[in-house]
């Protein structure tokens, strides 16, 4: 099955982030899309808390000059760590202290709201963990796309992701009872961007850049490449929610059979695989250079 979607030429977007280094990238792709109309954002803990969460896309949409509403995730347990590869901010050191608290409700009830009144071409993007949508509990939904799963079709457990692992029964209670499309993470295995795709001539070029410094090496040690080469997963998601041409991408049915921590599917669920072509990696990078430009 082909990856391109036939959307509509306007695209109605809710995002739920736990907005780290990648997922700042992935906001400000889609917000630089004349396209693409984004309701809201809420957050969750995973990267790094919600409450920071929240204030990282905030300040992603200031350096844009663009406003959209902002909603905290409620204040994750004792037991909560960040990923420190995101920094100990989310983004790279490079963020602000938040300036107001969580909610455990009002990010759940915003989701729950989106769900309920959207239409069918509208969709709703999960950068994070599914703490929100599981806590939402929403009886049907738009389009659901997620960054989650690590594996592929075959594999004995293919829910072992670092988005999934933050809260495995918001996971399950997803798998369970919705239909979502799962951009994995071996599917940016063979992306990476590159210098030339962060215009220093920008502010939001600029920031960008800053913020992706360790997260950049990082990547590349990680995949033994010898030059500065962050990854770009949320951004590859952000790309097949609103519909962009993904070339040689495809989505598979994955077999959930046997996973461990997703139990059985309940919906329709899809993930995409992304073949090691060059072809694949400049519908990314273009989108990326075009956004920062």
């Amino acid at each position: 099955m082909s990856a391109f979607l036939a959307y509509p030429a306007w695209v109605r977007i809710f995002i739920d982030t736990d907005c780290g280094v990648d997922d700042a990238l992935a906001l400000a792709v889609l917000v630089s899309r004349p396209e693409v109309e984004i309701i809201g954002v809420t957050t969750t803990s995973g990267n790094t808390s919600a409450v920071q969460a929240a204030k990282n896309v905030a300040d992603v949409l200031a350096v844009m000059r663009h406003h959209i509403p902002v909603i905290a995730g409620p204040v994750p347990g004792p037991t909560f760590t960040p990923r420190l590869v995101h920094g100990p901010d989310g983004l790279g050191g490079h963020g602000s202290r938040p300036d107001r608290p969580g909610d455990p409700h009002a990010a759940p009830k915003a989701i729950l709201e989106f769900c309920e009144s959207a239409g069918s071409e509208d969709v709703l993007l999960c950068l994070g963990p599914m703490t929100n949508l599981a806590a939402a509990k929403p009886q049907s939904s738009p389009r659901i796309f997620a960054v989650g799963g690590a594996g592929i079709v075959g594999e004995s457990d293919p829910g072992r992701d670092p988005n999934s692992e933050v809260d495995i029964a918001a996971s399950t209670w997803v798998v369970e009872n919705l239909g979502v499309d799962w951009v994995t993470i071996n599917a940016g295995e063979h992306i990476w961007l590159r210098e030339s795709e962060f215009g220093s001539t920008t502010a939001s070029g600029r920031f960008q850049r800053s913020i992706h410094e360790a997260y950049g090496w990082h990547c590349a040690q990680r995949a033994g490449r010898q030059v500065w080469s962050p990854s770009a997963y949320d951004t590859i998601a952000a790309l097949a929610a609103v519909g962009s041409e993904l070339g040689k991408w495809e989505w598979v049915t994955p077999t959930f059979v046997g996973s461990s921590m997703w139990g059985t599917p309940g919906g329709d669920h899809r993930m995409l695989t992304v073949p090691a072509d060059e072809s694949c990696a400049g519908v990314v990078r273009s989108a990326v250079s075009k956004a920062l430009a």
